[in-house]
Parts: C-alpha cells; structure tokens; sequence
C-alpha cells in the first residue's frame, strides 16, 4: 500500500503541467525522473479531472491499488490533452529491448512507453504513435 505522504507527493507532482510520478510499489520510493528507463503502462487507465482536490486523487489510487495488488509499480500522470490525471499499473525497465519484449510477450500496453531521462515517448516495433 503505497503511504499517505507518498500520495502527498504525487498528488503535488500532478498538479504540473504534464506532472506526474512513477512508484515503486514495495518500497514507497519515487523512481527518479531522470532515471535511465522506460516506464508504460501495463492496463487500463483510471482518470480524475485535472483539477480534482486531494480526496478524489486519493479514491482513485486506491482503486487503482484494490484492481492492481500485485502491481510492482504504479504511475500518475498529468495528461494536458486529455485535461485528466491518470493512474496506471506500470512496468519500469532499462531498455529499448525490455520495452519490445514486454510487448512481443504480450504485456496490455495501453499506450507507448516513456524514456524518463529525456522526456520523450517511444513506441514498440508495430505499435503505432498515439500522438506522432
């Protein structure tokens, strides 16, 4: 269960323009942003307006932790084109390679996978670009 102060800090991080925060699940502890990785959602996405207070922003987390117990990392995100806050089960890998072989594997990938230390999307062999 992730802590209150951690939801704290991700409900702060949200606010941002295009904001957002990737968790460990086990340890509480925020994957750094510019970490060396991808991140990318592994299910459906639980959105909030982007405007939501706190009490709301917390709702969705725990709903996004009752659907996803096992989940090793949990992402929030600020999406401006959408004007929502999205919740996510994520996968936190190094490389490129890890990224494609999650989605040859199978893994549900809602989207593309985010490369954290420079802020761009990318998109597995065959996954076409939602917003090329």
């Amino acid at each position: 269960m992730i802590t209150c102060a951690v939801r704290q800090i991700a409900f702060k991080r949200s606010r941002a323009s295009w904001g957002g925060a990737t968790i460990s699940v086990a340890s509480n502890q925020f994957v750094p942003s510019d970490a060396t990785g991808y991140v990318f959602a592994t299910g459906p996405t639980i959105e909030i307006p982007e405007d939501a207070g706190y009490t709301e922003f917390c709702e969705a987390f725990a709903k996004l932790e009752a659907n996803y117990p096992d989940a090793e990392y949990f992402g929030v995100f600020h999406d401006n084109r959408k004007g929502t806050v999205d919740f996510n089960p994520v996968m936190f890998v190094r490389t490129r390679a890890e990224v494609d072989a999650a989605y040859a594997d199978g893994v549900e990938m809602p989207g593309g996978a985010y490369e954290l230390h420079t802020g761009r999307g990318y998109w597995p062999e065959g996954r076409p670009a939602q917003y090329a």
